[in-house]
């Protein structure tokens, strides 16, 4: 499912660093990724085997990347949209595809009994609050969030697994984490954040 063909077309469903290899045709494609996705939205997709003839290449972009870039080798960068975007050209051995996903904080308002709160993701990742990476903190109430002075500072890698994520909520620090860092120090975790502007 990472990378497909219909004997006519590649389709790239997955992005993450690493190489594969397909069949398209006569041609046995080889597929290699530079990339620090998900914790950043820039992947690098170099092709060989391709050359020799016109391919089509479809590009999975998911719902949440609204301003997607996808550039070819030098040339000017466009904008895609959720779907699958299409490039069709003559393929030289070594061209290289640039995508450039919209990492913007997205929310997700509560209903109900979590009216509200809000989940905060970044790119396809649900972020949560965790006291044990929050030493200011007294208890495990997470702070409310104010949406409209959110900003992304930075991430990176948790004390034992996964990603931290360095906010400014207003004028005060905010570090939440991936689920992967959620809860691995025996302490309570949550994806339901109090928050106005809602």
């Amino acid at each position: 499912w990472a990378y497909m063909t219909d004997g006519q077309a590649l389709y790239v469903n997955y992005y993450g660093a690493g190489q594969g290899e397909v069949q398209l045709g006569s041609s046995k494609i080889h597929i290699c990724q530079q990339t620090q996705y998900p914790y950043a939205g820039k992947v690098s997709i170099r092709l060989s085997g391709l050359e020799g003839a016109v391919h089509k290449v479809f590009l999975r972009i998911p719902f949440w990347s609204e301003k997607t870039k996808v550039q070819v080798n030098d040339r000017i960068p466009e904008e895609a949209h959720p779907g699958y975007f299409p490039l069709e050209r003559e393929w030289t051995d070594g061209d290289t595809i640039v995508l450039d996903f919209d990492m913007a904080l997205r929310v997700a308002p509560g209903e109900m009994g979590y009216a509200g709160k809000c989940s905060l993701y970044r790119g396809p990742l649900l972020l949560a609050y965790d006291s044990f990476y929050c030493e200011e903190q007294m208890d495990d109430t997470p702070p409310q969030l104010s949406l409209k002075k959110l900003q992304f500072v930075q991430t990176e890698p948790a004390y034992l697994s996964g990603r931290l994520f360095y906010l400014k909520n207003g004028n005060k620090p905010l570090i939440l984490c991936d689920m992967q860092a959620a809860g691995t120090s025996g302490t309570s975790y949550t994806t339901w954040l109090p928050s106005d502007g809602i």
